[in-house]
């Protein structure tokens, strides 16, 4: 295929120039799905489906045998006119019509036999006219199987990254994507379906001229729907356009088309597109070399499409395809190819600037994490030059990635750059996010332009990140490295322990009048903190620390003493310098006197501590020792417990026990007072008398006598219910409550309480169905199932939930699951008496639900519905709340999980019973989901756990089960589906068997995976052995996505290659690390690779 291929494109024609840069366009085209490929109807033709004039015939002999399909009772016609059979023979033979116009004439025929007997029918006419007038295109393109079932142009069209565009009204393209991906893809069955449309998933069917899948599409075939389409619906175009605008698309690719039909072509004419179009053409035998030349010129420069032949004959261009797809991936790959640090290191210190300038980028595009490594010690001019010129980099750098070498050999060579360099670098720092910057892009600024307010301005954004404020070159920098942490405390580590770190303990902050007037500002913006005490003040972690700089004479004036503004205008700075006075330790910096003479003693809101200040060092002025407070904002958080506004002692007899509601009931009208007092502690009280084992054992008489009180009063009841419960369940406990007391309780629930099994009263109900008595239970039981409405109760918490499925937590929080667990706990504990007494009425309480919830309770009590029926999708749900499936229940239940799959279902209760059901009764094929995937993080999280259930419980499973099918599915059809293989490989990795397995399936479908994959850290557990051919797997895993570009080279990388080869070597598996170094030398740090082999490699 290669040398015939080649000898065709080496032609004058097709030039190897030609075909080469057709290739790069293509194969730019991966990296952000920018193609649009547009197929014609050669590729349905050779498949067997006939040619334009073909269909229109096939057309008009079908209709003549199926009007009759049209006819009805209440049709105008009773039967098919003669005549009408001998027009289409006429249409079909000798009309002379066009095409478009003959399917006008038999649309026309179809509507005639759609009338209705009444004139009123217009609306039904209209229906069944749309309902059938692409009968024959549904039958033809859709039903039958065309003469060739495999399209070899498809097959191969489907290996680019492309949105597909067709005017085929046949379903091939579908069909080929299920083959190959198990799933459905996104398609958009006429161009109407473009609207409010976001960005189209790669691989998107868009059928411009309809496809006949449903009723209603416009199929665009006869004259009246082309001017639909292209003339009257000025929109088309503007369609066409917006979706590839929102694409990003730059490239436009025409295969299987004759470029014929200018209707097409002017849609993707517009300017604003800036597309560059292709088109894949048979150089016809019967076509000379100028002629050729002279059709490419004209699509050239007329229509700014370069033709590209495909070979002399049809046949060819699966050929070619396939050919060009091969090429399309050496080229994406050969721009991806990994580039080790050794060789970004030699183009650096051989000053190979055109080299370092390709591997550099290639290395960028790789995503590879080791290049700011490679730069450490190493840049010269010319190398900086180089970089802040390579667009690719200094995009990384404008996006805020990090590179702390990068800058820091900047830092040391900033004088040495070229003014023009030198520029570029200060304009990146000034754009720059905050996350990229350090102590080296604040030397840089301020080398180039010393000046406070622009070097704080530029540098705040990131100085707050720098640890080591004593590698900050300059003073005026360091300063304002210590006003951004003052006015917004850094995240990324402790202020105060950072000013006394070691290494910064001797820092000096040499202030400007610039910097003060700064400091001061930022201090007065700190309202809030004035009207509080010294000591609320001091928990602020910077004014913590500014005094503690202030204390240590840390922070100094560059023109010697401070200025008068300083004492003045910083009602802060004054209570710091105060506190500071009282301890005796003024800082030497500092005048004293100045203070003295710039407190305003007239404000009262100086803070408690100035009445000290004012005794020790202002007695003269004559103000009262405890003039000055703390300020508005004070506040003391010491909790003083609850009080009760009446006590309550234990009961002994009926007069104290009236005297008790009487206190309860005038408690409720009561304001809670300073003192503590309130209707909290009056509750508290009232439980610690009578919510204990020993007031029942002594008093239990007059307690159930409080209780049948309590109980009886309506406003006792409704407002302390919460506490009669507790006290009901401590009669319970110690056997002491009296049955009437139940009894009464419930004869009270529908008289007085809104919600009978709210949380007040559901505790003690819940306690009688757990512990209660049998005659206890009995009263609970018959409420339940005689009086209970269940299907009065709301199932949905949150009530804008109610058109979706019954969420598990969402249904814990209402009425109907308190009933739920009330009638859970009587089958477990009394289920032989339930089903004796209350089976019957319980299934017919559930089956008179509404239909969301009366199969959710079916499926939740499944036991009392089994059937042979299929489970529906809320009988799934409801099953999987309360049971783990089986695989004859998950026979039944894979039309509910194929349907829910295909929707944003995401309930975490119900995956264990999903993943079973596809491991066993469903396939990736006969879930058939769509693209593009709905709930895709939840679809994550079932492969997951079913990788981490294959690999756990391989053994224990079937032979016939489909997880390698699954793990297929999902490497072909999700991102991140390398990332959880690999990652439960790497945990997993003693089962071998399996893990062999699960690998073997990702190098088979390495086409199929856009996505690298970063290795998380791997920890070797200290309490498993790992076997020698676990260890050789994990190195085997390693290589191969290294060698099949899957791998990122990142620090992790380096870290569990290390721990490998440490696991090795415990073992004395010196083979296996002899093999895997020679590995590892191919992508890690020279210097990292010669540490491991020093360690662990013996001669």
């Amino acid at each position: 295929m290669d040398k015939e291929f080649e000898n065709l494109v080496s032609t004058k024609i097709n030039s190897s120039a030609e075909y080469n840069n057709f290739i790069d366009v293509l194969a730019s085209t991966k990296e952000d799905n920018a193609l649009v490929c547009f197929l014609g109807a050669g590729t349905s033709i050779s498949q067997g489906y006939k040619d334009w004039n073909g269909y229109v015939q096939d057309l008009i002999q079908y209709w003549k045998t199926h009007l009759q399909d049209l006819l009805g009772q209440n049709s105008f016609y009773s039967s098919v006119q003669a005549t009408d059979i001998s027009f289409l023979d006429w249409l079909n033979d000798r009309s002379g019509y066009s095409n478009k116009r003959k399917v006008d004439m038999v649309h026309h025929m179809i509507k005639k036999y759609c009338k209705s007997k009444s004139m009123a029918q217009n609306d039904e006419e209209k229906t069944k006219y749309l309902e059938h007038v692409n009968d024959f295109e549904k039958y033809y393109f859709l039903e039958i199987n065309p003469i060739k079932k495999i399209n070899e142009i498809i097959d191969q069209v489907l290996n680019l990254s492309a949105i597909f565009i067709t005017t085929n009204y046949d379903n091939q393209i579908e069909k080929a994507y299920e083959a190959t991906f198990q799933s459905r893809p996104n398609i958009l069955k006429d161009i109407n379906a473009l609207e409010n449309i976001d960005k189209l998933a790669d691989k998107s069917i868009l059928h411009m001229h309809g496809t006949p899948v449903t009723p209603g599409v416009l199929l665009v075939s006869s004259s009246d729907s082309y001017n639909q389409l292209y003339l009257n619906n000025n929109n088309a175009k503007k369609k066409i356009e917006t979706q590839l605008i929102k694409q990003n698309a730059h490239v436009l690719l025409f295969i299987g088309s004759s470029l014929q039909e200018e209707e097409v072509l002017n849609l993707f004419s517009s300017d604003s597109l800036n597309l560059k179009k292709y088109a894949l053409m048979q150089l016809r035998d019967d076509i000379s070399e100028d002629q050729a030349n002279l059709v490419k010129e004209y699509y050239r420069e007329e229509k700014n499409i370069e033709i590209i032949w495909y070979g002399h004959n049809y046949s060819d261009l699966p050929i070619f395809l396939q050919k060009m797809n091969k090429d399309i991936s050496d080229k994406y790959q050969e721009k991806h190819a990994f580039v080790s640090a050794k060789e970004l290191i030699d183009d650096i210190d051989k000053n190979n600037l055109d080299q370092l300038n390709k591997d550099i980028t290639r290395a960028l595009f790789n995503e590879e994490t080791f290049i700011d490594d490679c730069f450490r010690n190493r840049l010269n001019k010319d190398s900086i030059n180089l970089l802040v010129n390579n667009s690719k980099f200094v995009n990384e750098l404008n996006k805020g990635k990090y590179y702390h070498n990068f800058w820091s050999e900047v830092n040391r060579k900033f004088s040495k750059l070229n003014e023009k360099t030198r520029f570029k670098i200060i304009k990146i720092i000034e754009k720059s996010s905050e996350f990229f910057g350090d102590e080296n892009t604040m030397n840089i600024l301020y080398k180039y332009r010393n000046d406070f307010d622009y070097l704080y301005e530029n540098g705040k954004k990131f100085l707050n990140r720098v640890y080591y404020p004593i590698n900050i070159s300059s003073n005026e920098a360091r300063v304002i490295w210590l006003l951004v942490n003052l006015e917004e405390n850094s995240i990324f580590y402790t202020f105060d322990n950072l000013v006394e770190y070691e290494l910064n303990e001797n820092i000096l902050f040499n202030f400007s009048s610039a910097a003060l007037k700064k400091l001061i500002e930022i201090l007065n913006k700190k309202k809030m903190l004035l009207q509080t005490s010294i000591e609320q003040i001091l928990e602020n972690e910077p004014i913590k620390v500014l005094e503690y700089l202030f204390m240590k004479n840390r922070i100094v004036y560059k023109s010697g003493a401070f200025p008068k503004y300083f004492y003045r205008d910083s009602k802060l700075i004054q209570r710091l310098l105060i506190n500071l006075s009282l301890s005796d330790n003024f800082p030497k910096v500092f005048d004293f006197d100045q203070l003295l003479n710039n407190i305003d003693f007239n404000d009262k809101l100086m803070g408690k501590e100035m009445n000290k200040f004012v005794q020790k060092f202002a007695k003269d002025r004559n103000i009262k020792s405890n003039y000055y407070i703390d300020g508005w904002y004070t506040f003391d958080m010491t909790l003083t417990p609850d009080r009760p506004f009446f006590e309550v002692q234990q009961p002994t007899d009926q007069r104290d026990v009236k005297k008790i509601i009487k206190n309860l009931k005038e408690a409720l009208n009561l304001k809670s007072k300073q003192d503590d007092k309130n209707i909290i502690g009056q509750k508290e009280q009232l439980l610690k008398v009578l919510k204990n084992s020993e007031s029942w054992k002594n008093f239990s008489h007059i307690n159930n006598y409080f209780l049948e009180e309590a109980i009886s009063d309506d406003t006792i009841l409704r407002n302390y219910l919460n506490e009669i419960n507790k006290i009901l369940i401590a009669g319970a406990e110690t056997n002491k409550l009296e049955f009437d007391i139940v009894k009464q309780y419930f004869n009270r629930f529908n008289f007085c309480l809104e919600s009978v099994l709210s949380g007040n009263n559901f505790e003690f109900l819940k306690y009688i169905s757990i512990n209660g008595t049998l005659k206890q239970k009995k009263i609970l039981y018959d409420y339940l199932f005689n009086d209970f409405k269940l299907k009065n109760s709301d199932f949905y918490y949150n009530k804008e939930n109610k058109t979706k499925w019954i969420s598990l937590e969402d249904f814990v929080n209402t009425v109907a699951y308190q009933y739920v667990s009330l009638v859970d706990d009587m089958i477990k504990n009394d289920r032989g008496y339930f089903e004796k007494n209350y089976k019957s009425k319980f299934k017919d309480t559930i089956l008179r639900l509404s239909k969301h919830e009366r199969e959710y309770m079916k499926g939740r009590f499944y036991i009392f519905f089994e059937k042979d029926n299929p489970i529906t999708e809320d009988e799934f749900i409801g099953f999987s709340h309360s049971y783990r499936i089986n695989e004859n229940i998950a026979n039944r239940a894979t039309n509910a999980v194929t349907r829910l799959l295909n929707t944003e279902f995401s309930d975490e209760f119900c995956k264990q019973n999903i993943i079973l059901t596809l491991i066993y009764c469903i396939k990736p094929m006969q879930a058939n989901i769509k693209k593009p995937i709905k709930a895709e993080s939840y679809k994550n999280l079932l492969f997951s756990s079913m990788i981490n259930y294959f690999l756990k419980q391989e053994q224990e499973l079937e032979e016939k089960n489909n997880v390698l099918d699954w793990i297929r599915w999902y490497l072909r059809n999700i991102p991140d589906a390398l990332k959880i293989v690999l990652n439960a490989i790497s945990r997993n990795i003693n089962n071998t068997s399996a893990c062999e397995l699960i690998f073997k399936e990702i190098l088979q479908n390495r086409k199929y995976i856009n996505k690298k994959y970063e290795m998380s850290y791997i920890y070797f557990r200290e309490d498993r052995s790992y076997s020698k051919d676990s260890l050789r797997l994990m190195a085997k895993v390693i290589e191969g996505l290294f060698i099949n570009g899957l791998l990122v080279i990142s620090h992790s990388l380096t870290f569990n290659c290390s721990e490998v080869v440490k696991k090795m070597a415990e073992n004395n598996y010196q083979d296996l690390i002899k093999d895997f170094l020679e590995v590892t030398k191919q992508f890690l740090l020279p210097e990292d690779q010669k540490e491991l082999e020093v360690k662990y490699l013996r001669n």
